[in-house]
């Protein structure tokens, strides 16, 4: 029952997702838990590549999103996927500002930029079958 787009921007979005992104992310993950495992805690320029390592998934989706963006030639495509990513970002900025609201009356722990950007994630790829599903 999944809806598929057969455009030629979407099979190298695909490709460049799972080619880029997902290793990764994989090796993002392989460093953080051996950095926490033998209790490495990296200086100076150490530190700024291990920042550089860590970030380069999120930066890599979307600069791939971008791309997409731009080779989609489907004006309705284009606007599922934006109508998606607006989405994920309005709901990751009012989960974010109702955390931040809340920190402010009782003790919770800060919201780390990693789970927002899981929230966001989550959302725009709920947000994008639904949107989908909804237009087929």
């Amino acid at each position: 029952m999944s809806p598929r787009v057969s455009s030629p921007a979407m099979y190298r979005f695909e490709d460049r997702i799972l080619f880029v992104v997902v290793p990764s992310i994989f090796l993002t993950l392989i460093m953080l838990i051996s950095l926490s495992h033998f209790h490495v805690h990296p200086t100076r320029v150490w530190a700024v590549l291990c920042a550089i390592f860590v970030s380069s998934p999120v930066i890599a989706y979307i600069l791939i999103l971008g791309l997409y963006l731009s080779e989609e030639k489907d004006e309705f495509q284009r606007a599922l996927l934006v109508q998606s990513i607006l989405w994920g970002l309005g709901v990751t900025a009012c989960a974010a500002f109702f955390w931040m609201v809340l920190g402010m009356y009782i003790q919770v722990p800060h919201m780390s930029f990693v789970s927002a950007v899981f929230l966001f994630f989550l959302v725009f790829t709920v947000s994008i079958w639904v949107t989908r599903w909804r237009y087929r």
